[in-house]
């Protein structure tokens, strides 16, 4: 049940407030700046247990699950605010290695610190850059306001970071129904920001929104939702119209985050028996983490119809699906989306009783336009099959299926052997080049990408207001690295421990509650916990 709105009176009075505060933000020095992200993560620290146990309540999760919360709630909000103040002890041009390559520049960002080389084995993680500049921390103060995302309860809490410490805004946050049972727990999390003016939460439904982007204190707007939402938002009831004559509705900046249908790109090669079953393993955590209702769930797995072990690779998907079990549906549609994709797809497999996975295979790029072009938000995904043998002619074509045929520039997986890049370094460099997505996970699924506050996290950079697919803006780029292309993660082709968002994690509750701690109060002894928590996986 969601929270009553906030009254009209009160948001009058929280968005003067805030309207006042501009000028002392502007006179915030860095120390002070610093002060408040330390205070911040105690409190996140303090609400953390409390903020993990009314999501699983909500969300209705067992003890099993419980630890996915830890990681995707409080422990990135604690890693967003760790990183963040090590990018203002140093001055706010943090010590990044950046390289020209080309006509880009790449910025290593992950691992650097020793801790992180072991804690992320084998793992690199670039921004790619239109030039090298790094600590534009914002111009003029401006008065931001967020609306917040329903599903992933650290979106909003990271966005109003990354709006505050790296863009320079005071910011009003929204809360979505759908989750703001956690505003109060955000709130005592925050509360010195909110205690000194800088930052204010509200509550309230699509009227709420619609006065608040219509505000005259309003400078900015960040939301995280729907290419749909932000159209009514930006455009109005009279959208084509006013498309048409370039006149929004809005005419203050609007960044966004909008989703995506990712696809996963599998590339064919000699994959091993205990290849496979990791690799079925993989893609079915990329379905099922969060029940399905995360903008880089895999929605599109690409694969070559010529390459001898993909039927083997199906069929071990199939027994990971079967043996993962279903979730409560608590984000609003999902049985009406399942249902349009059964009717899309006659050959749709199901696997459990209510709010079933499903898989449809074989699906040709012909007959592919529903799976390709509508974000499913649900726990259903299709299989793409390619007439490639070979792995130069497969990456030239899943490239060019995946840029021009799937809707959304957020995120894209691709797997593949590492004997395949050897072989063919070039095609695997230009396939890297020419996906156009704000963030490519080699190896590792996007989600953990989205995890990683070193990098950016947005949709890939060209997109207008009158065509927003994915969104414009990035957030949070914790490292402050300027002009931003594309975030790219390169991982193991098998992770070892077993990764924290592999579905049946064994002991998912203890690496969670570890991972959180450490990002809290980092410290040799906070790691070797979760190191020994991981080796339970």
């Amino acid at each position: 049940m969601s929270l009553p709105a906030t009254d009209p009176g009160l948001v009058e009075a929280k968005m003067e407030r805030l309207k006042n505060a501009r000028l002392a933000w502007e006179a915030c020095d860095l120390p002070r700046r610093l002060g408040y992200l330390r205070a911040c993560r105690q409190g996140v620290l303090e609400v953390a247990a409390e903020w993990v146990e009314a999501g699983c309540s909500a969300k209705k999760l067992g003890p099993e699950l419980a630890g996915e919360e830890w990681l995707t709630g409080p422990s990135l909000v604690l890693r967003c605010l760790s990183l963040l103040e090590q990018a203002l002890t140093q001055g706010g041009r943090p010590r990044t290695p950046i390289r020209q390559d080309g006509a880009r520049w790449k910025a290593r960002v992950m691992p650097l610190s020793l801790r992180e080389k072991l804690l992320w084995m084998g793992f690199r993680g670039e921004v790619w850059l239109n030039s090298p500049s790094q600590g534009h921390l914002g111009e003029q103060v401006k008065l931001g306001l967020v609306l917040c995302a329903g599903n992933v309860s650290s979106i909003g809490p990271t966005d109003v970071l990354s709006k505050m410490f790296v863009d320079n805004q005071v910011v009003v946050l929204k809360m979505n129904p759908v989750n703001d049972y956690l505003g109060p727990l955000f709130e005592r999390a925050f509360a010195s920001l909110i205690a000194d003016g800088f930052l204010a939460v509200v509550y309230g439904g699509p009227e709420l929104g619609a006065r608040l982007v219509e505000h005259p204190a309003v400078e900015a707007i960040h939301l995280t939702g729907s290419d749909r939402t932000h159209d009514r938002i930006v455009w109005g009831d009279e959208d084509e119209r006013r498309k048409a004559s370039r006149h929004p509705r809005v005419r203050v900046p609007v960044t966004s985050e909008l989703g995506c249908v990712t696809p996963v790109i599998v590339v064919p090669g000699p994959w091993s028996r205990s290849d496979l079953a990791y690799q079925a393993r993989h893609l079915a955590s990329m379905k099922v983490n969060n029940a399905g209702f995360n903008c880089v769930a895999a929605q599109v797995v690409v694969t070559a119809r010529r390459w001898p072990l993909r039927e083997e690779l199906l069929r071990r998907l199939k027994e990971n699906l079967a043996c993962i079990p279903t979730r409560y549906p608590y984000y609003p549609g999902a049985e009406g989306r399942l249902a349009d994709f059964r009717a899309a797809y006659p050959q749709v497999e199901a696997f459990g009783e209510t709010n079933p996975w499903l898989l449809a295979c074989g699906i040709t790029p012909e007959s592919s336009q529903y799976v390709c072009s509508q974000e499913l938000f649900c726990g259903a995904m299709g299989e793409v099959t390619l007439d490639a043998g070979d792995p130069e002619t497969f990456l030239e074509q899943a490239v060019e299926f995946c840029n021009e045929r799937v809707w959304g520039t957020l995120s894209c997986n691709l797997l593949i052997h590492p004997k395949t890049v050897q072989d063919h370094p070039q095609a695997y460099r230009h396939a890297l080049e020419r996906l156009r997505y704000g963030s490519i996970g080699v190896n590792v699924w996007t989600g953990a990408l989205f995890g990683l506050m070193e990098l950016s996290w947005g949709a890939y950079p060209g997109h207008t207001l009158e065509d927003i697919v994915s969104g414009r803006g990035f957030v949070h780029n914790c490292r402050l690295l300027d002009e931003v292309e594309k975030s790219v993660v390169e991982a193991p082709f098998r992770v070892w421990p077993t990764p924290v968002w592999f579905a049946n994690h064994r002991n998912l509750l203890e690496v969670g509650r570890s991972f959180c701690a450490l990002q809290g109060r980092p410290g040799w002894g906070n790691f070797f916990r979760l190191l020994w928590a991981a080796l339970g996986g």
